[in-house]
């Protein structure tokens, strides 16, 4: 489970991402960690992406895949990422590179290891729309498995927008404007409140909301 304040020293920030607040998180993620020494010579230099890399004949090159290929015994293929197992671009160890054979392949993984932090079980998926997690059983999907969503979430988003949009209903009671929208009477009086408008009995529908 990721902890709820950041992990920094002498920082009580609330924890954003792999245990940093948002600050520390930007620059552990630009410089690969939160000192600012400068390198020793023949180590490399970060760039902006916050990798290290090193003067090629071709220009540079990341430390990282050199590593990998160092490791498989031969050049690795663009297409071919090489992920951070413990999100530090700048620890490129042999035990912390995980050789992934495609982008998707290693977009999984940040999407499982990041459900794992979050909630402590890296199957479960995250609903694009309120953002909580969820076993993948109770979300739908595109066939490629990305935009995970609840159905109802869908509904709802759907519903409220086309109450949005409608130009020609522009006065109506609680009770029309749940039976032209075909939800619950509650759901009308949330939608009134997120809006702002104090009067549920009196027209809620009214013109400057659309």
């Amino acid at each position: 489970m990721r902890n709820s304040q950041c992990s920094a020293d002498d920082c009580n920030g609330a924890s954003y991402c792999r245990g940093f607040c948002s600050a520390h998180y930007q620059k552990f993620m630009g410089n690969g960690t939160l000192q600012t020494t400068k390198r020793d010579a023949g180590t490399g230099t970060i760039n902006n992406r916050g990798y290290i890399s090193h003067a090629h004949k071709k220009g540079q090159k990341l430390e990282h895949r050199i590593v990998a290929e160092i490791a498989l015994g031969k050049k690795i293929d663009p297409t071919i990422v090489v992920h951070h197992a413990d999100g530090n671009k700048i620890n490129n160890n042999r035990s912390n590179l995980v050789i992934c054979p495609s982008q998707k392949y290693h977009a999984l993984l940040h999407i499982r290891q990041d459900a794992h932090e979050d909630t402590g079980d890296a199957n479960k998926r995250k609903c694009y729309i309120c953002k909580k997690y969820d076993s993948i059983e109770n979300l739908s999907s595109k066939r490629n498995g990305n935009s995970p969503v609840h159905l109802k979430c869908r509904y709802t988003r759907k519903t409220r927008s086309r109450a949005y949009n409608i130009k020609g209903l522009v006065f109506m009671s609680a009770s029309e404007a749940s039976n032209h929208f075909n939800v619950t009477n509650r759901t009308i009086y949330r939608w009134c409140a997120e809006w702002g408008t104090s009067k549920i009995d009196t027209p809620c529908f009214h013109k400057d909301r659309y």
